[in-house]
């Protein structure tokens, strides 16, 4: 899966970056979300519904943070 693009918020940097780091915050704006489990802070494994047309299924992806360092201005 390849995602790419940008978008702008409101929102002061502090709160859009712990917003993106907490899966119990960012899990459920996946589509069609089955579940969650934060396997630790850094991680967590989610489960999603998918389909091309008529083939659909579930899929399991695991979500980990490889580097946390924001310098806030």
């Amino acid at each position: 899966m390849h995602l790419e693009g940008s978008f702008g918020t409101l929102a002061p940097r502090k709160v859009a970056y712990d917003f993106l780091l907490s899966p119990n915050d960012v899990a459920p704006c996946l589509p069609d979300l089955q579940s969650v489990e934060v396997l630790s802070p850094d991680s967590f494994r989610a489960k999603v519904k998918v389909g091309i047309g008529l083939v659909k299924g579930n899929m399991d992806f695991e979500f980990r943070v490889v580097e946390s360092t924001l310098r806030f201005c």
